[in-house]
């Protein structure tokens, strides 16, 4: 209670003061202030303070400065178990940072060719309503013309895409050529003739099915198409692009070859299928 709790202050006192004919005023002070910092400038609470640390330095149940010195050694680690420790985190990172970047890139795949897709297909929406009929369009005489195909951004595309600059005579890996548009999201795409090259990412090392698909602009239909969809519509048939060279989407076959990729993740509902050979795509150099 109060009558422990003055005792105890009492004794301390005392024992930092030595004889004090009067400690009311101490006890006071300590009891209404509980020893604040203010209090603590003073010369004599200093010496308090000093005296209740070397008192509590000498308490039996104290633990001596080398004791602490041990504690704080036996909790620290050796130089050899932080270089393990290291060691592993390297390991470990190299072993599942591959896996998480080609994840990362799937996502940017399939996300930016969804909206290509419908963005492209809107504009196209726009200039047929303004423009009639793609039957009664101008078109390039080839996806080698460039020239015709710049003309043909500017007529009937130019109005209704939002974009960053242009440039012309482009060559792509199929190979055509034609004028090359840069959105506003980090991707472009290659106008040539009637074939549309998308680029998720506009810098690109040109890997086709990984960093390079191919559209074309289907006129019968006043829209766009991955390439080759239209071909399996039409015939009502299944084509086989993993493994039929003429439309490809495999490792095995050369770059140029694989053209059929961006429908075969529009076929699954613009996701990479787990069997898509991204990773061989990605290494094909041939």
């Amino acid at each position: 209670g109060e009558g422990l709790k003055q005792q105890t202050l009492s004794r301390i006192c005392k024992l930092a003061f030595g004889s004090l004919t009067n400690s009311t005023p101490v006890l006071k002070l300590l009891h209404a202030h509980r020893v604040s910092p203010k209090l603590l400038r003073n010369r004599r609470l200093n010496l308090f303070a000093i005296r209740i640390n070397s008192l509590s330095l000498n308490h039996p149940s104290a633990i001596s400065l080398s004791q602490r010195e041990r504690v704080c050694r036996k909790a620290a680690f050796t130089l050899a178990e932080v270089l393990i420790t290291l060691g592993i985190i390297g390991v470990v990172a190299a072993m599942t940072m591959p896996a998480l970047i080609e994840n990362h890139q799937k996502r940017v795949v399939e996300t930016r060719l969804q909206k290509f897709y419908t963005v492209f297909n809107s504009a196209l929406r726009s200039s047929v309503a303004e423009n009639g009929d793609m039957s009664t369009w101008t078109f390039p005489l080839n996806y080698y013309d460039y020239a015709g195909s710049e003309s043909f951004f500017d007529t009937y595309l130019k109005k209704y895409l939002i974009y960053k600059k242009t440039r012309t005579n482009v060559q792509t890996i199929w190979p055509t050529y034609g004028v090359e548009i840069y959105l506003n999201d980090g991707s472009s795409f290659v106008l040539s003739g009637t074939w549309v090259t998308y680029y998720p990412v506009a810098k690109k090392t040109l890997h086709a099915g990984v960093d390079v698909f191919v559209f074309e602009i289907i006129p019968s239909k006043n829209t766009m198409l991955p390439l080759s969809l239209h071909t399996i519509e039409r015939y009502g048939q299944h084509i086989d692009w993993v493994d039929m060279v003429e439309y490809s989407c495999n490792p095995e076959s050369r770059n140029a070859y694989n053209r059929v990729c961006a429908t075969y993740i529009m076929l699954n509902g613009w996701k990479i299928p787990d069997n898509y050979p991204f990773s061989g795509l990605k290494n094909n150099n041939k």
